[in-house]
């Protein structure tokens, strides 16, 4: 396996994770985000998704979703590669922060990216709310 590889196994891992409940859209914009920070912060895939308190089904083994796991048939693979390739537009129009703003539990969240007023809101996609 190359180092793409895993980079985009990573990343087909946590969109499915964050967003296989709101279709081929919102997991693509989860890869976006992803692909929007590894550009703007000069990380790489591993260091954005796997970092501290970035992606809770990732990183938090209580989250629900750190046990699910997509099979190779899943769309998920090909549209990450898409996103990794840059060959899929960004649907987010640039964003570097999302989240279900329905049901914030980060007081970090909360304070910093919602009522900072540095990160306006750029889509609304399925239940998540992406912001720059």
């Amino acid at each position: 396996m190359t180092a793409a590889d895993y980079s985009k196994f990573l990343l087909a891992l946590v969109m499915y994770r964050e967003a296989r409940g709101e279709g081929q859209t919102g997991m693509l914009a989860v890869g976006h985000v992803i692909a929007n920070r590894c550009h703007m912060w000069g990380k790489t895939y591993h260091d954005v998704i796997l970092g501290e308190n970035q992606f809770t089904s990732m990183s938090v083994h209580a989250d629900p979703n750190d046990i699910a796991w997509p099979v190779l048939e899943d769309e998920v693979f090909y549209l990450a590669e898409n996103v990794y390739s840059g060959m899929a537009s960004d649907v987010t129009n640039g964003a570097l922060y999302y989240a279900d703003e329905t049901f914030v539990t980060s007081g970090w969240y909360e304070r910093e990216i919602i009522s900072s007023g540095l990160h306006p809101v750029l889509v609304k996609i399925g239940r998540h709310t992406f912001r720059k």
